[in-house]
C-alpha cells in the first residue's frame, strides 16, 4: 500500500474519533445491539433495508453510523478493537474501489463485508435495477414493446459510458500505481463533461472533455508512455472493466437515464391500454432508497450476514 493512500486513510482521524466517542455511549448501555458501521449515507440507505429484515437484528436492535468515508470506518475499527478486542455484534460494510486490482489488503476480520463492485452504487446501475424501477415506477412490464425498447437501449448506453469512462479508469489507476497519488474525484463533477441527451443516448458535451476531467481530478495522462498505457488497458481488460469504474459515475448515469424514461414514456399507454404519468423524481442519493437492494446484493452478503449473525449467540 502507498504511502500517499496510507496518508490519506489516516487523515480521516477526527471524523472517526468522533463515531467511536458515539459508539461508546451506546455500547455501553446497550451492549448486545448490532452496530453496522458505513462509509457514507447512501450505503444505509441501501442495506439497512436488508439488514432490517434479519431476526436477529431485528431482535437485537440496529444501530448505524455514518463514518464519512473509508479511511474513518477502518479507524473507528481500529479503536474499537484496540478498547474491547474483538466483540461478535460489529458490522462494517466497505466498498472496494480500486483496492482488489492494485493489491491492498487491509488484514480485515470476518466483521467487514467488502463489495463485491466498486461500490454500492455500482449494485443499483444493472438491468435487474431497471427492470425493478419500470415496473414499479413507470408501470411497464417486461416483454412489453415499449419495455423492450427502453431496456435496449439502456442496456446499449452503459456500454456506451462504460467506454467513454475507460480512460478515466485506466489513467486513475496509472496515477495510483506509479506515484500513490489518488485522483482527487471530489474535485469535479462528471455531468460538467458528459450528458444523458433528451433522446437517451450518452454524449460529451465538448471536444477535449477528457483532459480537462482528468486535468481537474489531478490526473497528467501526458506522464505515462503508450506501453505503459497498453500494459494497463489489458490488466483492466482481464480484471474487467465494469468493477473499475466509480460508482458515482454509474449512479449518475442510471438517475439520468430513468428520468429520460419517465419524460419518453409520459402520455403514452401500457400494453394494457393504462395511460402513463409517471411522478417519481429521481437523484442519486433517492435511486440507493428507490431500488429493493435485496434484489441486487450478491448471495456472499447474505452468507457473510448469516454467519455474523450465528455468532451473536
Amino acid at each position: 500500500m502507498s504511502t500517499n493512500y496510507l496518508q490519506f486513510l489516516q487523515s480521516k482521524a477526527e471524523e472517526a474519533r468522533a463515531v467511536f466517542f458515539v459508539f461508546e455511549r451506546q455500547y455501553s448501555s446497550n451492549p448486545h445491539h448490532v452496530y453496522a458501521f458505513f462509509e457514507g449515507k447512501e450505503d444505509v440507505d441501501f442495506y439497512r433495508p436488508v439488514l432490517a429484515t434479519n431476526s436477529e437484528i431485528s431482535k437485537r436492535g440496529l444501530f448505524v453510523k455514518v463514518c464519512k468515508g473509508k479511511g474513518a470506518l477502518l479507524r473507528v475499527y481500529e479503536l474499537i478493537r484496540q478498547k474491547y478486542g474483538t466483540i461478535p455484534n460489529d458490522i462494517y460494510l466497505m466498498d472496494k474501489d480500486f483496492d482488489e486490482f492494485l493489491g491492498i489488503d487491509f488484514n480485515l476480520d470476518n466483521s467487514f463485508f467488502v463489495s463485491c463492485e466498486y461500490s454500492i452504487e455500482s449494485y443499483v446501475c444493472c438491468e435487474e435495477s431497471f427492470k425493478f424501477f419500470v415496473e414499479k415506477y413507470i408501470g411497464l412490464y417486461d416483454g412489453e414493446p415499449l419495455f423492450e425498447e427502453l431496456k435496449d437501449k439502456f442496456i446499449s448506453q452503459c456500454s456506451r459510458l462504460e467506454k467513454l469512462l475507460s480512460p478515466v479508469v485506466v489513467c486513475s489507476l496509472a496515477q495510483y500505481e506509479d506515484f500513490g497519488n489518488r485522483p482527487n474525484f471530489q474535485n469535479s463533477n462528471i455531468n460538467k463533461h458528459l450528458m444523458v441527451s433528451s433522446d437517451g443516448v450518452v454524449y460529451r458535451r465538448r471536444p477535449g472533455w477528457l483532459a480537462k476531467y482528468l486535468s481537474e481530478i489531478g490526473v497528467d495522462a501526458s506522464q505515462y508512455d503508450r506501453a505503459r498505457i497498453r500494459n494497463l488497458i489489458q490488466r483492466v481488460r482481464t480484471f474487467g472493466l465494469r468493477a473499475l469504474i466509480r460508482g458515482k459515475y454509474l449512479i449518475w448515469f442510471f438517475t439520468k437515464f430513468m428520468q429520460y424514461c419517465c419524460d419518453y414514456v409520459r402520455g403514452r399507454s401500457s400494453a394494457a391500454g393504462v395511460k402513463l404519468s409517471p411522478k417519481v423524481q429521481i437523484s442519486s442519493a433517492a435511486a440507493c432508497q428507490l431500488v429493493d437492494a435485496s434484489l441486487l446484493l450478491p448471495r456472499r452478503f447474505f452468507e457473510f450476514i448469516d454467519a455474523r449473525t450465528a455468532a451473536f449467540s
